[in-house]
């Protein structure tokens, strides 16, 4: 058997001088010879790059970087139920209603499974919309020590840029009043919407009013979706029991613009219930009534 020497005098002198040899070792690397091979030069580069592939196998790294080891999880899970809803916000990601989760999560001192950890990294690495604090808060070391594994997710792990300047919270007495009767609705939304939380019942229901109104146009649902996020939750059941009063407004709605506040309204109830069903998977179970 002549093997792989003489495949390579073949590669030096030319295929048109020596031909490809036929006794290669197939453990080696080598390919079958069949009617159907491809021409002679063709050959000997597959049979060579078979070989480089088949001679680097297994072989031992120069060097290999020490992976610190995974710290112990000190961070109880939180329960089943709250995975699996966590699980579902995940297929169509809304990142009010995640960070929603998050905190009622950090809140209790409780973890997220590691089985939706690469999710949540893939969200809060491309949307600064996921709130940072809390995902490093749900994490656990564990966690933490799972981002800094990947390099495009080492970022999480800094503290949010501070550059960035936030306006003053707005005194809700002034949003209020110019929610109720000032000239823009648009403006009136963001003054109730730029208060400090806890928003209180008036606020949120005047901004409600003026999303009934129609008069925001395209940002209608976007602030729909914000006030959504902002309604006390304590007392509701749903969006006209709350208000207790008929949401038409004074003036009639642009006939282009109908459509658009009742998918808005609609949005603003969904939202809330889903925020309701996200703080009930978190409510201390019943305790058991003890028997003497």
């Amino acid at each position: 058997m002549s093997g792989w020497p003489d495949l390579v005098t073949t590669a030096l002198l030319g295929t048109d001088r020596r031909p490809v040899p036929t006794d290669l070792d197939l453990g080696w690397g080598a390919v079958r010879l069949s009617p159907a091979a491809p021409d002679a030069p063709s050959l000997v580069l597959s049979l060579a790059a078979a070989h480089w592939a088949a001679a680097r196998a297994g072989a031992m790294l120069a060097h290999r970087p020490v992976t610190p080891e995974a710290p112990t999880e000190r961070l109880p899970l939180a329960a089943p139920p709250a995975q699996d809803l966590l699980a579902g916000l995940l297929t169509k990601p809304d990142p009010g209603l995640v960070n929603a989760w998050l905190s009622c999560c950090a809140t209790r001192g409780l973890g997220a499974a590691p089985e939706l950890w690469p999710r949540l990294a893939i969200l809060a690495a491309r949307n600064s919309a996921y709130d940072r604090t809390l995902l490093v808060e749900t994490l656990g070391p564990r966690g933490l020590w799972f981002l800094a594994q990947n390099p495009a997710w080492r970022r999480l792990l800094e503290p949010a840029a501070g550059g960035s300047k936030t306006s003053p919270p707005v005194d809700p007495a002034a949003a209020l009043a110019y929610a109720e009767h000032g000239e823009s609705p648009m403006l009136g939304c963001a003054m109730i919407l730029a208060c400090p939380d806890p928003l209180s019942t008036e606020l949120v229901l005047a901004g409600v009013r003026l999303v009934a109104t129609g008069a925001l146009g395209a940002e209608t649902r976007k602030v729909a979706v914000q006030l959504g996020y902002r309604v006390p939750l304590q007392g509701w059941s749903d969006l006209t029991a709350w208000t207790g009063r008929d949401l038409q407004p004074g003036r009639p709605v642009p006939a282009v613009m109908v459509r658009a506040v009742q998918l808005s309204l609609d949005l603003i109830e969904r939202t809330v219930r889903s925020r309701i069903e996200i703080d009930d998977v978190f409510a201390d179970p019943p305790q058991e009534e003890t028997r003497p």
